[in-house]
């Protein structure tokens, strides 16, 4: 029997299979790297989705921000195109709609109508483009009463120019400020200035005043004048306008020294009820001579606290100006009254009144209110000089006044107790 011969081997199976397996292989690891490209890629996917999140939020942020801010911004970039602008600006014109244009020029443009002096804006907005790298500040007044500024800044970015942005204010509250200080520092050095000139004016007025009054009362004395009624009454005519002038000398002297701060007040334990009477004393011969009752009422327990001699010289004031401008067989009274922490004395005439107006201006210096154009002398001093004193001692003068019925002034001070007896 025959053998049969050996099988010859399966070659281009064996590739086949070989060549199978390489391809499951590559496919395997491109699907492997497929897989880990797609995970990168959602990785990289939601990387971008949060840091967009991120963006949005921080964006919102500054819009936030910018928006919060109570200055007006505005960034334009080197073409003139407008980057962004916040709620402010806008807010700072009368129609914000106009506010908002996609380029300065026709930012400009819009904006002009609220502007007095518009071409100053367009000027204005051309210099700053012109030279975008500079600071460059400007103030307009707008249609409205309102006055704004701007200071546009440079944009920077490595260094490098790249835009404006411009900074709007409101600074009407500001502006307005800033007047009445300089209107007030103005006062002040006026009122300075007049202090000074009254003082070395009254310095200087009194020297001569007293030569003149101190000659007149020697000629009054004299055989001369004596035995020649009407010698003797041209130099009362004299003494009486020198007098006069050496009043308003004294009040000019006594204003000057209380408006430059010279005037010192000595504050203690006053006796109200001892000034009061001293004031009456001092008043009777005038009042009898126009027939004007004086009455005074003062509890024991008044005392307040107050410079003595300046405190007499206002209620010797009011109380004159009680009597001088009363009517005839009138009266005056003077009424001390508690009232909590202080004491006020009333000082009441029966005189012509005053009407609301007057009472308006009745503590102004040099104003009598009409009164220069009748008999009674006066320098419309007092009730200033009065009144200044009173506040220096802490304390106020009020008035009510009635036409045709009569005056109230009313002095009030600080209450205190009287001194302890050693």
């Amino acid at each position: 029997m025959t053998p049969s011969p050996p099988a010859e081997p399966q070659t281009d199976d064996v590739r086949s299979d070989t060549l199978r397996e390489a391809l499951l292989a590559t496919s395997r690891a491109i699907l492997s790297k497929q897989q880990r490209y797609e995970q990168d890629l959602a990785s990289a996917r939601e990387t971008l989705r949060r840091q967009n999140d991120e963006l949005r939020r921080v964006n919102s942020i500054l819009e936030t921000t910018l928006d919060a801010t109570p200055v007006g911004v505005l960034v334009a970039g080197l073409d003139e195109r407008v980057m962004v602008s916040n709620r402010r600006f806008t807010e700072l014109w009368p129609e914000p709609d106009h506010a908002r244009a996609p380029t300065l020029p026709m930012l400009t443009a819009a904006l002009r109508r609220w502007v007095r002096g518009p071409e100053s804006l367009t000027s204005w907005h051309t210099a700053v483009m012109q030279a975008p790298d500079e600071v460059h500040r400007m103030r307009w007044h707008t249609t409205t009463d309102r006055e704004l500024a701007c200071t546009a800044v440079p944009q920077r970015s490595a260094g490098e120019c790249v835009g404006v942005v411009f900074n709007w204010t409101d600074v009407t509250d500001e502006a307005a400020t800033a007047r009445l200080r300089a209107a007030a520092q103005a006062d002040r050095l006026a009122n300075a200035a007049k202090s000074a000139f009254m003082s070395r004016a009254s310095h200087e007025l009194r020297t001569p005043l007293n030569a003149v009054v101190g000659f007149a009362q020697l000629l009054e004395t004299t055989p001369t004048v004596l035995a020649d009624p009407s010698l003797l009454q041209q130099v009362g005519l004299i003494l009486s306008a020198g007098n006069h002038l050496t009043t308003l000398v004294d009040d000019l002297l006594h204003l000057s020294n209380i408006e430059s701060g010279q005037l010192v007040l000595a504050e203690q334990p006053v006796e109200l009820g001892a000034v009061v009477f001293e004031t009456i004393k001092l008043m009777e011969a005038a009042a009898a001579a126009r027939g004007i009752a004086l009455r005074y009422q003062v509890p024991a327990d008044a005392w307040v606290l107050a410079d003595r001699t300046r405190l007499r010289q206002v209620l010797i004031n009011l109380a004159s100006n009680a009597v001088k401008y009363n009517r005839p067989n009138g009266r005056v009274e003077l009424v001390a009254q508690p009232g909590g922490t202080h004491w006020s004395v009333q000082i009441l005439d029966t005189g012509e009144g005053l009407t609301p107006l007057q009472v308006s201006h009745l503590f102004e210096p040099f104003n009598r209110l009409g009164a220069e154009r009748g008999t009674v002398e006066g320098t419309g001093l007092g009730l200033s000089i009065s009144r200044q004193l009173v506040q220096g001692m802490k304390g106020r003068i009020d008035v009510q006044s009635t036409p045709g019925v009569g005056s109230v002034f009313s002095v009030s001070l600080p209450a205190t107790a009287p001194p302890q007896k050693a």
